[in-house]
């Protein structure tokens, strides 16, 4: 190996050696695309030569790779969509524009675990730990966020240095203090005997300070590069929660969170309060220290994504009730006999009605003009607008046993206004046109009389929140093998068995279902302290959800009810399986199973007949399998298969 050589530092450039192939468009001009939301992988590689490396290495190979990752949220495929509708339509009774929103929900991605993990090619080497290979280093490490906030709410404030190479740097420190005071003292004439006496005095300070410091730096870019770089390359990331684990070994695990307290960029309704979805590009760069007499290298790489359905009901963590403490007022009562027309008014009135004037009335102004009630803000208090009449709200109108308005025909509301007028005052406003003319009773008996409810509420210390009702976290698994040439002209070795991936792609698989209720968490009482189980609210709920995602993420490679990867797709998905039982109707529902033409004749005939439809979709395996008298992969046969079977008894 010659002398390791300080040479000017280039641009990685990567080979790519493999990517995720059913997210490659394989036949030209078709007018079909594979689905754009599904995550995919592509893995880039490269390794410096021999001669640039230190001697130091004692014959080990440095090799470079980079892990491109598209993240993305989770759809169910056009197949799968296709078997769910068919098997709607098949059956009476079926709301099929329900069954179709579910086939458009969409899953926002909440949560990444990648695990990248290098082996040696030989066999030989496969029982030598010495030999494994090692990632000695990778980027990015860690992302965190960081919230400022005080005990008391003060506003906190930082200064951010920008690094630059400059000439010369001035700087000025001024600071001027100035005290000032004065004293007067007076004799009276009497005392002197003469004219008055004064005696004043001034004193003050003044201090300004200047100081100024100039340097110069130079530099030479390229020896300075020579010395402390020899490659570089550029990594498109995205800002969010992130961290790095096991450097050293022959694997990295990174997990991503969505970063709290930040507002979506588009107007899709997300139920996750304050956190934002994860998607898009996201890089990682490895650097792998790797035995010398290999040229050859296997590189596996998982990536993990854990999604929640957008279109959930929000709905608040503290009931509206306890938010807030009420109150009302009421006002009036406003009672006041309302005149009819005398004799001589409704001749009058009756001929100038005949000659095309205006019928005659009387008018009664219940209120006396409008009146004014005010002060309804004072100590915290507003309008409670949940309340009150329709288009009068936080007023409601209370119609009294005297008012008899609507007893007597002829009576007609000429003015009849109750409204509030924000911050803080009410106005009523009351006049009733009278038609009817002595003897008869409307004239003489009619009365209005009733009183206004101001509905008040002021906000207790409790902070509403909301929170979703769903089943849990759907953590689906994407997988890239490959191996790796490596030399003068990077290439990928064909795996044993592998066969080209066609168009339509498969259904994206799914890893693990947690089934944690976003309602459900809760305040952990200290040591001691009685267990009030109250719902977390603001921050602390925040924190909590993302505790419970990073969890659910990291537990799904151990859970016992963890999927045979590759085995269970949205239609086995326990989350539909609960969405179908609250929506097909009753008679499809409690429909024996084996009504149903199945996978397994053999097992459907053995079923017993009060195993219904409902216990394919609500029960798990292996409470299904103790049912049938089957084995847990039957129980989850049979569970497919519902979707898939084609003759049914009607």
């Amino acid at each position: 190996m010659t002398a390791f050589r300080l040479n000017l530092p280039i641009d990685i450039p990567w080979t790519l050696v493999d990517c995720s192939r059913d997210m490659m468009d394989w036949q030209f001009c078709d007018k079909r695309t594979p689905p754009p939301f599904r995550s995919s992988i592509a893995l880039y590689a490269y390794e410096p030569k021999p001669e640039e490396l230190p001697a130091e290495l004692c014959g080990r190979r440095i090799t470079y790779l980079k892990v491109s990752c598209s993240l993305t949220g989770y759809q169910p495929s056009a197949a799968e969509s296709a078997q769910l509708v068919e098997f709607a339509e098949a059956l009476d009774g079926v709301d099929l524009s329900s069954i179709e929103a579910i086939t458009r929900e969409y899953f926002g991605c909440y949560g990444v675990l990648l695990n990248v993990a290098v082996f040696p090619f030989a066999e030989k080497y496969a029982s030598q730990p010495d030999l494994y290979p090692h990632i000695v280093d990778f980027e990015p490490k860690l992302r965190d966020f960081y919230q400022a906030a005080t005990e008391t709410g003060e506003v906190l404030t930082a200064s951010f240095n920008k690094v630059a190479t400059g000439k010369s740097l001035g700087s000025t420190d001024s600071t001027q203090s100035s005290w000032k005071g004065s004293a007067n003292v007076s004799v009276p004439k009497e005392v002197t005997g003469g004219p008055t006496v004064g005696l004043g005095g001034e004193t003050g300070q003044v201090r300004t300070e200047t100081d100024q410091q100039n340097w110069a730096i130079e530099s030479d870019a390229s020896r300075e590069r020579r010395e402390g770089q020899s490659t570089t390359t550029q990594l498109s990331q995205m800002y969010n929660l992130l961290t790095g684990y096991h450097a050293g070994t022959n694997r990295a695990t990174f997990v991503m969170l969505p970063r709290p307290h930040v507002l979506q960029p588009t107007d899709r309704r997300t139920f996750v309060q304050g956190l934002r979805v994860i998607e898009g590009m996201q890089d990682f760069f490895l650097v792998v220290v790797r035995n010398g007499e290999e040229d050859r290298i296997k590189v596996d790489v998982q990536l993990q994504t854990g999604h929640f359905p957008e279109s959930v009901d929000v709905v608040d963590v503290v009931p509206e009730a306890d938010q807030f403490e009420t109150r009302s007022e009421v006002l009036g009562p406003f009672t006041k006999r309302c005149l009819g027309l005398s004799l001589v008014e409704g001749a009058v009135g009756a001929v100038a009605d005949g000659l095309g004037g205006d019928p005659a009335l009387v008018r009664t102004k219940v209120t006396d003009g409008p009146q004014v009630f005010d002060g309804y803000s004072e100590d915290g208090w507003e309008f409670d607008t949940s309340k009150g009449d329709a288009g009068h709200k936080a007023i409601a109108e209370r119609k009294l046993d005297a008012d008899t308005i609507a007893d007597y025909e002829g009576l007609s509301f000429h003015v009849r206004t109750y409204k509030r007028e924000p911050p803080d005052k009410v106005l009523i406003d009351v006049v009733v046109d009278n038609k009817n003319m002595w003897p008869a009773e409307g004239a003489g008996k009619a009365k209005f009389s009733r009183e206004y409810e101001v509905f008040l509420r002021r906000r207790k210390q409790a902070d509403a929140g909301q929170t979703a009702n769903v089943a849990g976290l759907l953590v689906t698994q994407r997988t890239l093998c490959a191996q790796i040439e490596l030399g003068e002209c990077i290439r990928r070795v064909p795996v044993a068995g592998e066969v080209l991936v066609d168009f339509p792609p498969p259904d994206w698989p799914l890893l693990d279902e947690s089934d944690f209720d976003l309602g459900s968490l809760i305040d952990v009482p200290e040591p001691g302290l009685p267990d009030t189980r109250e719902p977390l609210l603001g921050q602390a709920r925040k924190k909590a959800l993302l505790r419970k995602i990073q969890a659910s993420l990291l537990a799904a490679a151990s859970s016992p009810g963890r999927y045979t990867p590759g085995a269970v797709g949205f239609l086995q998905s326990r989350y539909l399986q609960r969405r179908l039982a609250r929506v097909l109707p009753a008679k499809v529902l409690d429909r024996p199973a084996r009504d149903f033409d199945l996978v397994d004749p053999s097992l459907r005939e053995r079923m017993p007949a009060e195993v219904t439809v409902r216990d394919l979709l609500a029960e798990g395996p292996g409470t299904l399998a103790r049912k049938v008298g089957g084995t847990r992969a039957e129980a989850q046969a049979l569970k497919t298969s519902l979707f898939r079977s084609r003759t049914r008894k009607q």
